[in-house]
């Protein structure tokens, strides 16, 4: 009945870019959504770490959100924790310019992670890199713009979106009443049913 806020245009996540976060050191042929992979941990036990596997993502020109593709490329891999720390602590710890920046910590449930040669075992992947604060920046856009739109062009470079197409915020004139504009009924407006 009322308009909340300018519907965003459709997503078409197969026109977009491969998601290239600033400050990541890729290397120059990464990433790469058919070979690479975004692993984020999901949960942590005692031995055992939940990951979520996907392709790498690319960013949908018309939403600036991430998009995984294709949908049912997802999967659940259940690991060892403490290999995959080994093999995470390998990448961050090494001396190559590749690893420039990289922060050697703990891993922690929500940590993201490009993968090279993704196996089931991470002892057997080929390359990692750290992607914990490109990915929660990602996500932190996504989320806004769940209950406020896409951010801003000035705002989007933030969040590790720049590029993506601009929504004009503002919303569409009003139109005048006329007899047959339903009007809302009597009571507050928050709670329509009281």
């Amino acid at each position: 009945m009322y308009e909340q806020r300018v519907a965003e245009p459709e997503p078409n996540p197969q026109a977009g870019v491969t998601w290239r976060p600033d400050g990541v050191p890729f290397p120059d042929d990464a990433p790469d959504p058919a070979v690479d992979r975004y692993v984020a941990i999901d949960r942590l036990d005692e031995d055992a770490a939940t990951l979520i596997v996907a392709p790498w993502p690319v960013v949908d020109p018309e939403t600036g959100r991430l998009a995984f593709l294709p949908d049912d490329a997802r999967t659940v891999a259940v690991v060892d924790a403490g290999m995959l720390r080994d093999r995470v602590d390998r990448d961050r710890g090494s001396d190559r310019d590749l690893r420039e920046g990289q922060l050697a910590r703990p891993v922690r449930v929500g940590d993201v992670f490009w993968v090279r040669g993704y196996h089931a075992e991470p002892g057997a992947w080929e390359s990692v890199i750290d992607v914990t604060r490109a990915g929660r920046y990602a996500a932190k856009a996504a989320f806004l713009a769940t209950a406020s739109g896409a951010p801003l062009p000035e705002d989007a470079a933030g969040f590790g979106i720049a590029g993506a197409t601009t929504l004009d915020p503002s919303p569409p004139a009003a139109r005048p009443p006329t007899e047959e504009t339903p009007q809302p009924p009597p009571g507050p407006v928050a709670f329509p049913a009281v």
